[in-house]
């Protein structure tokens, strides 16, 4: 499934994985400011980002500085298709050697739907609901 992800971007500390074509295709791949990135996956890049800032103002701690999760090197986020659901976040890292675009580094992982009904008219702060989920991993050893 991996492998239908073709494109990867990083922004800050967390790597976004998507696909213009296929079965986990971006359902909306426009891009107004013609950088190569459609905006749907430039959103999801700048929630997470908030989010982590946010969090991280507030005095929670990073689990990129966490002790269990020393060994990883980015959240990975990967925008596809995810049927009924519209994230999940995983409570173990993980390192997918036979993924070249995924470096071999060790990386925390978040899905994200691929679609949400009127983007961008009205944008599902998804992301920011599953960024925190990382934080509460860190207290479920």
């Amino acid at each position: 499934m991996w492998n239908l992800c073709t494109n990867m971007r990083r922004f800050r500390h967390s790597g976004f994985l998507y696909a213009n074509s296929g079965a986990h295709a971006n359902l909306d791949n426009r891009d107004p400011n013609a950088n190569g990135v459609p905006d749907y996956v430039e959103n999801v890049a700048r929630q997470a980002n908030f989010v982590r800032l946010a969090l991280n103002s507030l005095g929670f701690r990073d689990p990129m500085e966490s002790s269990r999760y020393r060994a990883v090197k980015y959240i990975d986020i990967s925008v596809k298709d995810l049927g009924a659901y519209n994230g999940l976040a995983y409570d173990e890292h993980s390192v997918y050697p036979n993924v070249p675009i995924k470096t071999n580094d060790c990386a925390l992982l978040i899905d994200i739907a691929r679609h949400f009904a009127n983007f961008p008219a009205t944008t599902t702060p998804i992301v920011g609901h599953e960024v925190p989920h990382l934080l509460e991993q860190l207290h479920h050893v």
